[in-house]
């Protein structure tokens, strides 16, 4: 078996095996000579490694096997058949390697938290924890460490110690802000958390605004946009005045393609919404695009400009109302708008293109060729 065939995940979070090995830290070759000169026992390691080496695990394990029996009492043995066993995916088999490990060398570096992870591989999850946490607050290896506080959340999880979990994943998030699969499993966390709460309200107060306002919510993620509305317009006939409520309406319209009302029906909601909350940006935006797709240039202006006043980064805001002021032939205004949206959203094609057409207009021939190349590199899907 090669390792870079293993693909952990988490519960085994996604570490490059080679490099766990590599932090692990385990004496080479004349460390274990030196204890045993027996020919036979170090031509077992020899081999045994040189399996390592290649990624041949499962020979590995058999070589690190023979080596535990030759040689029972060197700990950095029975730690080395405990990685192995970890990066085949045989966590069963790992947990008493690495406990024997430890029992003979404390000291040896990592295994310790090897071992929890390991524990946790199984299901084992409240011996796991202590461990874990142990490793977790350690910075002193940052790959480990972001392995160890993914396999933290999933054990916390798991034995229902939510609280403390929510606290590992900021620190996670803090830590770890730009990688991918941190942000994926906090954002599951997040999640989960949301649906057992909205779970929870539709279980102790269905008949309240807010249980109408959740069963419309579920409803419309489920593509039941009709019956989305009709838990809405219960929301509203309890609370008329509750923000936000008006622009899932109009949202639900249009998403179910005329099923559940007209693009007209959709608007009024949209502006019901904005006289409640004249600062909700989305609404606004909405209500901007519709006019912009039916030539209504003047009054998606106002609309768009409503949207970005009130929320400066709206980068779609922005390219709306750069589009409208092009259109409009007020090219050095739209480049402005068309501008700040690029900053914000540097990949966004729409903003790229629309900006190219901007810089065009106004005669800057080389900064739009740069800008429709941007645009084409997005399209593309090039870095």
């Amino acid at each position: 078996m090669r390792i870079a065939r293993l693909g952990l995940t988490i519960g085994r979070a996604a570490v490059v095996p080679v490099l766990v090995a590599a932090l692990l830290g385990f004496p080479d070759g004349p460390t274990l000579a030196q204890t045993t000169p027996d020919a036979v026992l170090q031509s077992t390691y020899q081999q045994a490694e040189e399996a390592f080496r290649e990624q041949r695990l499962d020979d590995a394990a058999t070589g690190y096997r023979k080596l535990a029996a030759l040689s029972p009492d060197t700990a950095e043995v029975h730690a080395k058949l405990g990685l192995i066993h970890y990066l085949q995916g045989r966590f069963h088999d790992a947990v008493p390697s690495l406990r024997r490990a430890l029992d003979l060398k404390p000291s040896l570096p990592n295994v310790d938290a090897l071992l929890a992870i390991s524990l946790a591989g199984i299901g084992e999850h409240g011996e796991a924890v202590p461990g874990l946490e142990k490793g977790f607050a350690d910075p002193a290896n940052e790959q480990l460490r972001r392995l160890i506080g993914l396999e933290l959340q999933r054990s916390l999880v798991a034995l229902g110690r939510q609280e403390r979990a929510a606290t590992i994943v900021a620190q996670l998030e803090r830590l770890y802000p730009d990688d991918p699969e941190v942000l994926y499993h906090t954002g599951r966390f997040h999640a989960d958390m949301a649906t057992a709460a909205m779970q929870h309200l539709l279980a102790v107060a269905p008949a309240s605004v807010w249980g109408h306002q959740a069963s419309g919510d579920a409803l419309e993620s489920l593509g039941n946009h009709e019956l989305a509305i009709v838990e809405y317009r219960k929301a509203l006939a309890k609370r008329p005045d509750l923000p936000g409520v008006h622009y899932s309406i109009a949202r639900a319209i249009q998403s179910s393609e005329g099923a559940a009302g007209t693009e007209d029906d959709a608007m009024n909601a949209y502006r019901q919404e904005l006289r409640i909350d004249s600062t909700h940006a989305l609404a606004a935006y909405e209500l901007g695009e519709i006019l912009r797709k039916r030539s209504e240039l003047g009054q998606a202006r106002g609309f768009f400009q409503q949207a970005v006043t009130n929320r400066p980064d709206f980068a779609l805001g922005r390219v709306g109302l750069g589009r409208v002021l092009r259109e409009l032939d007020e090219p050095e205004q739209a480049k402005a708008h068309l501008e700040a949206a690029v900053r914000i959203s540097p990949e966004n094609e729409i903003a790229r293109y629309q900006l190219a057409l901007a810089y065009r207009a106004l005669g800057d021939l080389a900064s739009a060729e740069r800008e429709m190349q941007a645009f084409q590199r997005i399209q593309r899907n090039e870095p």
